[in-house]
This record gives structure tokens, C-alpha cells and sequence, in this order.
């Protein structure tokens, strides 16, 4: 488990010694099965800060906030990066939509988040418990001690993920962790069926959408300052929530997040009607990875996937 007393004594000492204007990070939630975002700006409350197995959102998604509130970044902040935070933030250097002085990086190596689902009723009634991840064992430990394997409660995205280590960072909190990838059963099985029967299953995806902007809105790389998916002159897409909208709606976001989704999995995470989000992100980022052998968030100095040109890039589309 990551050290949290080393992570608050780094953020009080940013705090204190003026480097930050906050340390975004996590704080406990309503529930003990919950984490919620916190930015502190008071060293003598750093105390706050945790980080445990529910520390599921992806905190480059609040300085995206800060910036929408105030037409850009008032000062630096400090921010508790996940690998796929730290990730979202490299994507965001790439982009110019921050720049790598706005951010001081405390890097927590990240062993996988717990999905709360996977544990069960009569888990989450437990008051106060306390998880913990030991090697390949899931403990819960409350009024009773309930042990899980890894592979069972972790959350799929979390499971499938490679780079579980901050690729960048000012400290790091802790060791390295190795990625160890499971197979995408999912997504093999997706590309193995025939059209048509594709077609049905994100039909039938796509139907349970309400049209919440959940999964945007929870988004790191969803930043512009004019979302398409608003726009009434011209409207690219109608507010109906039927089939043919919400398709459009998520070819859309999926198009304009190729090259750029880093796999953090908080659309799906937010989504109150468990459209399966990820899947179609995760297609998109293993096509452009096979194609064009790019990788989104790994390189801050790097060009995005679709501000660069490699004479080498497949050219079998073009008529």
C-alpha cells in the first residue's frame, strides 16, 4: 500500500513553502467504500489526504474543471497522479492545454481499484471496514474478515492496465509497480462476431444511454471550451435520447478521443447506466497503437497521434 504518511508530509511541504496553490488528491468519501476528490490549500489540513483502494477518479479531471471556471490555471498545482492520471496529464502537456509547469506530480504507484459492485451487499453493510490489497488477495476486514482474489473485484479497466506507474512525475510515492495486463477477453470476443451481431450488442448498449453527459464530464481529455455534442448552430447531434442520437452521440466522443484516451476508465466508472464505454475505447486505442504504433500519454515532448505524419503511416484507406 502507498505510504500516505510520506504523501501528506510531500503536500504539506508544497503547501507550506508556497510551490502550489493546492494539492489536488483523495479524501474519504461518504461511505467507507468511497473516495472523493479534495483540493487542499491549507497545510494544517493535509491530514485529509489518502489513498486506498477506491481511489478510482481521475484527478486531471479537476484541474480541467478549473480551468473551464476560470479560463485557464490560476498558478501551479500539486496532484496525486495515478498512472493513468499522470498519464491524462502528459496527453494535456502534449495538447498545450497545460503546460508542465502548471503541475507538480506526486506520483503514487497504483496496484488496481476495487470495484465496490464485486463485493457484494453484505460487504458494503459492513460499517467502517478497511480493504486492503496483499499481493493477489483482496482483504476486507470489518465485523468480519472476507478474503477475494485480485482477479475478482478489481475494477476491468484497472485489470487490463499497463502502466499502473506514473510514466512522470516530481516524487514518487513508493516503488515501482509492474504492469501485468489480463487478456481483453471482451474485446477479442467483440472483433471475432460478425457485423451485424456487433451492430446488435452496441444497439442494445447504446439504448440504456439517458444522455447524462456523465461520461464526458468525467473525462480528462474533454476540455474544449466548445463541446460539439452542444452545439446548436451547427447541431451535429439531437438531445433525443433515442438509438440513432446516443450512437452519434458516442462515435463522437470515441472518434475524438482516438489517439488520446489514456484508458483511465472514468467515463464508465460515472455512468449511471453501465454503457460499456471502455470497450469501445479500448478498440479504438489498440487500433491506433497496431497501426501507427503510438501510444497517448506517455511522452510529454511528443506530437498527438493527429499532429504528426510518419511517411511509414498505412495508407490502405485512402482511395
Amino acid at each position: 500500500m502507498i505510504d500516505e504518511g510520506r504523501m501528506r508530509e510531500v503536500a504539506r511541504d508544497l503547501l507550506a513553502r508556497g510551490e502550489v496553490r493546492c494539492v489536488i488528491g483523495y479524501a474519504r468519501g461518504s461511505v467507507w467504500y468511497r473516495a472523493r476528490p479534495v483540493a487542499i490549500s491549507d497545510p494544517d489540513k493535509v491530514d485529509m489526504l489518502i489513498f486506498n483502494p477506491f481511489c478510482m477518479q481521475n484527478l486531471a479531471t479537476w484541474l480541467k474543471f478549473e480551468m473551464k471556471e476560470n479560463g485557464g490555471l490560476r498558478g501551479k498545482y500539486g496532484v496525486v497522479a495515478k498512472g493513468c492520471t499522470a498519464r491524462a496529464l502528459i496527453q494535456m502537456m502534449q495538447e498545450n492545454g497545460i503546460s508542465r509547469d502548471d503541475v507538480y506530480i506526486i506520483g503514487v504507484p497504483c496496484p488496481g481499484m476495487v470495484d465496490p459492485r464485486k463485493l457484494g451487499d453484505d460487504v458494503l453493510a459492513m460499517e467502517g471496514a478497511r480493504v486492503t490489497l496483499a499481493g493477489e488477495r483482496v482483504v476486507v476486514e470489518g465485523e468480519r474478515r472476507k478474503v477475494f482474489s485480485r482477479d475478482d473485484v478489481l475494477h476491468e479497466t484497472c485489470l487490463l492496465c499497463r502502466y499502473p506507474t506514473p510514466p512522470l512525475y516530481d516524487v514518487l510515492i513508493g516503488e515501482p509497480i509492474e504492469g501485468r495486463p489480463a487478456e481483453d477477453k471482451m474485446l477479442t470476443h467483440l472483433e471475432s462476431l460478425p457485423a451485424e451481431e456487433r451492430a446488435k450488442y452496441w444497439e442494445d448498449a447504446f439504448s440504456r444511454c439517458i444522455r447524462c453527459y456523465a461520461c464526458r464530464n468525467a473525462c480528462p481529455l474533454c476540455y474544449c471550451d466548445g463541446c460539439a455534442l452542444e452545439c446548436l448552430d451547427p447541431q451535429w447531434v439531437y438531445r433525443s435520447v433515442e438509438v440513432s442520437e446516443n450512437t452519434l452521440y458516442h462515435l463522437i466522443r470515441a472518434y475524438h478521443l482516438t489517439g488520446r484516451c489514456v484508458e483511465c476508465g472514468s467515463c464508465e466508472f460515472s455512468c449511471p447506466a453501465d454503457v460499456p464505454l471502455m470497450e469501445l475505447n479500448r478498440k479504438m486505442a489498440r487500433d491506433v497503437e497496431r497501426m501507427f504504433n503510438y501510444i497517448p500519454g506517455m511522452d510529454p515532448k511528443a506530437k498527438p497521434l493527429l499532429g504528426a505524419y510518419d511517411p511509414r503511416d498505412p495508407e490502405e484507406f485512402i482511395l
